[in-house]
């Protein structure tokens, strides 16, 4: 028992003398981030239990007994700066060229727009899935007079496994994912801007990536079920290669998309029982431990979730050291509403930060 747990100790550790400091401008982005999460300021480490937990730490599905399956998830997320700029237009979202320019015309607007279908099977330590979401940023940089957009479109499917060892005590967990993608990560000045002519599909860059997630929990068997976790969430960085399968075609600019980053998160979570059936869980994160920045406190994340009867669920904290969230849950029947808001810094690493306030919303149905 104790040699494979060791074992695992040392993929992490690895792992992380492997880390290197990013070279890249742009925010280190994950994989996908879960409403749930970004309710509870993004701080799900050592909490995933659920679906959730394949996007924050596979070890998370270990030893879950009962099968579920998520025939129905779609989230959704806009910008403040989306919700001001909005003028009624049904087609606008999708116009790389009128974001581009009500953006440029806006400054101190960011844009920011993204949905995701996520249907999931998760059962005694195992979970598969299939992912689909779109998302696209985009803020005016006053400095340089540029304006920066992000833009992703995801297709891909995933398996996680987990097993949990000396009574529940230590967890640990695997998981793989097939991507395709198709992304752009670019500045425009105003003079390409006035040229007119931008398209999603003529700019997107794409191509078909395969990722590892390692992740292991360890709870103490006493009041309150301390959870220290530890992830590493796409190891060794998950790459592209050039491939235009579903997004683009032979407009679209050549070479891949960029990596995903490798990223090592560290957590501690605990659950206060207030009576029968209510409690709450308290949560703190430490992402992306081997980035060496000046800003330490951009790594911080922390937050709660109140649970009462497994119907109510209210959830609070801080996203990145700086930024508030708050969520609220309901869930009756296998069906489930949350709405929630939650802040983060949209600018390129290194440059003054750009705050955005983003909404969501969420429809689940499992069984």
């Amino acid at each position: 028992m104790f040699s494979r747990v060791l074992y695992w100790n040392g993929i992490v550790a690895t792992a992380a003398l492997f880390a290197a400091s990013s070279a890249h401008a742009r925010p280190a982005r994950p994989f996908y981030q879960a409403t749930r999460s970004l309710a509870m300021g993004d701080a799900y480490t050592a909490v995933g239990t659920d679906f959730e937990a394949v996007y924050y730490n596979p070890a998370g599905i270990a030893k879950r007994t009962r099968p579920r399956l998520k025939l129905m998830d779609i989230e959704a997320n806009v910008s403040q700066g989306f919700v001001s700029l909005f003028d009624g237009s049904f087609t606008k979202f999708l116009n790389m060229q009128q974001i581009l320019e009500d953006t440029q015309d806006n400054p101190g607007k960011p844009y920011g727009l993204g949905m995701a279908f996520l249907p999931q099977f998760l059962v005694r330590n195992f979970s598969v899935g299939v992912l689909l979401r779109a998302q696209t940023e985009a803020s005016y940089n006053a400095t340089n007079a540029t304006t920066n957009m992000y833009s992703a479109a995801d297709f891909g499917g995933y398996i996680h496994y987990g097993v949990a060892l000396a009574g529940g005590i230590f967890k640990l967990g695997v998981g793989g994912k097939m991507l395709n993608r198709a992304e752009l990560d670019k500045s425009y000045t105003a003079a390409e801007i006035s040229a007119g002519g931008m398209d999603f599909s003529n700019e997107w860059k794409e191509g078909l990536g395969f990722g590892v997630d390692l992740g292991i929990l360890l709870t103490l068997p006493v009041a309150s079920l301390p959870t220290f976790g530890v992830s590493v969430q796409d190891f060794g960085s998950t790459t592209f290669q050039d491939k235009r399968v579903i997004f683009t075609g032979d407009g679209a600019p050549a070479g891949a998309p960029d990596p995903i980053e490798q990223k090592i998160n560290v957590g501690y979570s605990m659950i206060i029982k207030q009576g029968r059936g209510v409690r709450t869980v308290i949560a703190i994160d430490y992402k992306d431990v081997t980035r060496v920045e000046n800003d330490y406190i951009g790594h911080l994340h922390a937050g709660f979730e109140f649970n009462y009867a497994n119907v109510l669920y209210l959830r609070g904290g801080v996203n990145q050291g700086r930024y508030w969230t708050t969520g609220l849950g309901v869930e009756l029947g296998g069906m489930g509403l949350e709405f929630g808001t939650y802040g983060e810094n949209v600018a390129a690493r290194g440059e003054a930060r750009i705050a955005d306030r983003k909404y969501f919303g969420r429809y689940l149905l499992s069984f």
